[in-house]
């Protein structure tokens, strides 16, 4: 973590949502990157520990370096987890890696799931290859025209300070780098954040190559690819674990606030669209993108609070979402409706969705 990411950062457990102060830091006081140590809540006095570079703002620590010990321990020692956590987190690891040897998992902490959002974020066309040719003609027709196109054509002006909840592994931050002069990225997921620091931060890593699906044969991840790493620090960039729902940055302070193809992912969608109306400064903009993959206990709960007012009319999840961030006072200045977003999980299969996004202005 920068240290001067600090100042940006707030408390996601309390309802003062306190500033943080940086405590027990280890190694060189004068680097700008803190590699270990922890935050403090200056108004309940929490504590928030810092592994890998990576700060974990969540309310319970404990039970998330039990569910993420996949992806944390490819990055953290054991020896530095802190003493509190240590055995339950060690206990946990023991179950994983017993598990894994029957099950191939899929959840966002592992390889095969990070090695597709590291394709669609940082690959371009040209580095995507299949043998079958209607495969390769979508590719190339549309795998550089996603969401990641769309919204830097919307944020042409230069110097923006920018909030994006659910960051995954951060390559929106590397496609907006030359318009923005302050950003933090939001995720749940420690082994996507720990890469996002490391590709755009320029951090280390302990991977030194990187591997995507190609023909299944030969294994999950079977050809290597080049990804560019920052080569040096990026003093405008920092990615932060924690909630995006409850995301632990200053409200009211951003020129753009975004969460791209996240809001089907939460059990309240207000949630999440409140979060971003309240990060966005007073004239700043919310960006939402989404393909509406929704549960369907959420569904349910948006057919049901939107009854009267949509009642004999069909039920169309763009408009929808729309009007949650209408309600919020929000005015939708542009929209798309279908913006292509591919998946490649190997050479003979290609997931395509069709998102919906828009830009709207506080």
């Amino acid at each position: 973590m920068l240290k001067s990411t600090v100042e940006f950062l707030r408390c996601p457990s309390c309802e003062d949502r306190g500033k943080l102060v940086l405590n027990h830091q280890k190694g060189d006081r004068e680097a700008s990157e803190v590699s270990s140590g922890n935050l403090q809540c200056q108004s309940c006095h929490k504590d928030f520990p810092i592994l890998g570079g990576v700060a974990l703002l969540v309310e319970d620590v404990e039970t998330y370096l039990c569910h993420h010990v996949k992806g944390i321990s490819k990055v953290v020692p054991e020896q530095e987890i802190p003493a509190l956590y240590r055995e339950a987190y060690i206990e946990a690891k023991y179950e994983w890696q017993e598990s894994a040897r029957e099950h191939f998992e899929e959840d966002l902490e592992s390889e095969r799931v990070t090695a597709l959002y590291l394709m669609t974020h940082y690959l371009k066309a040209s580095q995507i290859h299949s043998p079958s040719p209607v495969i390769q003609k979508v590719i190339e027709e549309y795998w550089d025209h996603g969401p990641f196109a769309q919204i830097k054509s919307w944020l042409k002006q230069d110097r923006l300070s920018v909030v994006e909840l659910g960051c995954g592994v951060g390559g929106l931050a590397r496609a907006l780098e030359s318009n923005i002069e302050r950003y933090i990225g939001v995720d749940s997921s420690f082994a996507s954040i720990a890469l996002a620091r490391h590709l755009n931060c320029g951090v280390p890593y302990p991977q030194d190559s990187f591997f995507i699906p190609d023909d299944l044969i030969l294994g999950q991840l079977s050809r290597q690819v080049q990804i560019p790493v920052a080569v040096h620090h990026h003093r405008h960039l920092d990615f932060v674990v924690s909630d995006f729902e409850r995301p632990p940055v200053r409200k009211g302070s951003w020129d753009v606030a975004i969460a791209l193809n996240a809001l089907d992912m939460v059990d309240e969608p207000k949630s999440l669209a409140k979060a971003q109306f309240d990060l966005a400064r007073a004239g700043g903009r919310v960006i939402q993108s989404c393909p509406y993959i929704w549960h369907e206990t959420v569904a349910e709960q948006l057919r049901k609070e939107f009854a009267k007012e949509w009642k004999g009319r069909g039920f169309q999840s763009s408009e929808i979402v729309e009007s949650l961030y209408e309600k919020l006072g929000l005015k939708i200045k542009e929209r798309v409706d279908h913006i292509p977003w591919l998946f490649f999980k190997h050479g003979r299969q290609l997931e395509v969705y069709s998102v919906h996004a828009f830009i709207a202005q506080k």
